[in-house]
């Protein structure tokens, strides 16, 4: 889902970067995700210009948790992660959103700037 989400809503090619480890005798998988693209805003404002937030990070957080049903990409990866005890961070321009065992409901922050969107999904223990 997060690697079809570039040809669908970026507009410009992505970059795959995916790592196994082992650390304190778990198993570790980290998978990066990233676009140069429209961003995760611009996207959300182009399908449903009546949605307007003074953040981006708060476009993330509704990418992630409040997409109608037909538009659930994120929101499914999102409920995968957490299954599985796993951290997924997005930073798109200048808003990020963090959902970790930590945090789960997620925690948004403005973060400097980068073109496009970033997702980073850490798995452990698998």
């Amino acid at each position: 889902e997060v690697c079809q989400n570039i040809p669908r809503h970026s507009g410009t090619q992505g970059y795959v970067a995916l790592q196994t480890y082992r650390r304190w005798n778990k198993n570790s998988v980290n998978l990066a995700v990233c676009d140069t693209g429209v961003g995760i805003e611009a996207s959300i404002i182009r399908q449903y210009p009546e949605t307007c937030y003074h953040t981006t990070s708060r476009y993330i957080q509704h990418a992630l948790y409040e997409m109608p049903r037909r538009h659930y990409g994120l929101s499914k990866v999102r409920e995968i992660v957490q299954d599985w005890g796993g951290s997924l961070f997005i930073r798109s321009f200048n808003g990020s959103f963090l959902v970790s065992p930590d945090h789960p409901r997620g925690k948004g922050e403005d973060c400097k700037f980068f073109p496009g969107t970033q997702v980073m999904i850490e798995l452990s223990d698998i």
